[in-house]
């Protein structure tokens, strides 16, 4: 086994391939509904864990080496880079060159995504939980559907939307907006059915894939599309069980919070 230019060339074309035609194959809200959410965690587990780990076998290589499939390429990496003075003592290909600027850019990335959570982390740590009508209603929608992880309520006018993170406990922040009582029920349920489901993991594989291939653009095409289908894969275990009533009701929450979100878009 070995890795080489080639094989990670090869790894990101072929993993773009099935990229798209997992996108083209799920792209219809009836078959959404119908594939159980581990199919795209397992999906999404061995996309990541192919990307990154671009190994190329020698038996394989040795029939399709690397110099017998796209030359031009092969050519243009191992090419070297034209400079007006001279920095170092050796040669610096482009393939050099596309690693370092690659390898400087996953790293700010990853810092920017870090500080990110780390921030959020402090407000959710040193936020107090809410202690009034609002965690009496998240309670008992808990108890309806039988869901037993622990859940923290944040309620918050410096949040724009409701939202909800956590990977083994969860916390749901309620933006500063007077909702009737089954519309925070409908809102709760709705971010307890993500815990619930664990997309958090999924949006964090994808979230990593995007980080060190920021260059492709597959990736970012497959985070949104992964962000849009979750959202509808959680609507259609909320709406489940649900009469023709309160499925309209929920429908209207939900275009509701997307207005406010719209709103203060705008706004912004």
């Amino acid at each position: 086994m070995d890795i080489t230019p080639y094989s990670l060339l090869w790894v990101n074309v072929t993993s773009s391939i099935f990229i798209a035609i997992y996108v083209i194959i799920t792209n219809n809200k009836r078959v959404i509904a119908k594939i159980p959410i581990w199919i795209t965690v397992l999906f999404t587990i061995i996309i990541s864990l192919r990307l990154l780990f671009p190994i190329e076998f020698l038996k394989i290589s040795h029939t399709f080496a690397s110099y017998d499939f796209l030359p031009p390429i092969d050519d243009v990496l191992h090419k070297n880079v034209s400079l007006p003075f001279k920095i170092f003592s050796f040669n610096i290909s482009f393939a050099y060159v596309f690693c370092l600027i690659w390898g400087l850019a996953s790293v700010i990335l990853f810092l920017n995504y870090f500080i990110s959570y780390y921030k959020l982390y402090k407000i959710i740590k040193f936020t107090p939980q809410l202690d009034n009508n609002y965690l009496e209603i998240l309670n008992r929608v808990k108890n309806e559907n039988r869901f037993k992880f622990k859940t923290k309520l944040i309620y918050s006018g410096a949040v724009e939307f409701p939202a909800e993170c956590g990977y083994f406990s969860q916390t749901i922040f309620i933006n500063a907006y007077n909702y009737t009582e089954d519309e925070l029920r409908y809102i709760l349920l709705h971010e307890l059915v993500h815990f619930k489901y664990g997309t958090n993991w999924i949006n964090l594989f994808v979230n990593i894939l995007n980080i060190i291939f920021w260059w492709n653009p597959i990736i970012y095409i497959y985070k949104k599309y992964i962000n849009n289908l979750v959202e509808i894969y959680v609507d259609s275990k909320v709406t489940k069980d649900m009469d023709d009533s309160q499925k309209c009701n929920y429908v209207k929450c939900i275009f509701k919070v997307s207005e406010i979100i719209t709103n203060n878009d705008t706004s912004n």
